[in-house]
């Protein structure tokens, strides 16, 4: 059984921007999305629309293991705040060439003190 959470993802560039008084609050880049949340997996996954939406920077490509023993070359954006409900976590994200949904790993659902409920 999948499971979806509805989600707002925020560009970290653009609040640290508003921070330092150099952004107005009405230009932050928000998404608001239903991700797909898989405890399989060991973190956020993103489809390439998502980081031009945000204008995530790019800070490293390398090969990184998605899930037990599949490994692939991701590149990694920093960063992101993740909001769901009442959570927040702030994380790198990890684009997947040809992914077309958010995936929402472990690390971030452990960040957020979240756990998966199927019902």
């Amino acid at each position: 059984m999948t499971v979806y959470a509805a989600i707002e993802l925020t560009s970290g560039t653009d609040l640290a921007l508003i921070r330092a008084g150099k952004l107005p609050e009405n230009q932050i880049r928000t998404l608001h999305i239903k991700a797909i949340v898989d405890p399989q997996i060991s973190m956020l996954l993103v489809p390439e629309f998502v980081k031009h939406q945000l204008g995530l920077q790019l800070a490293a490509v390398q090969s990184t293991e998605i899930t037990e023993g599949w490994w692939m070359q991701a590149e990694i954006y920093r960063y992101m705040q993740v909001q769901f409900e009442n959570r927040r976590a702030i994380a790198d994200v990890y684009v997947i060439p040809n992914q077309t949904d958010v995936v929402i790993g472990r690390s971030l659902m452990q960040a957020m003190d979240v756990l998966v409920d199927p019902q």
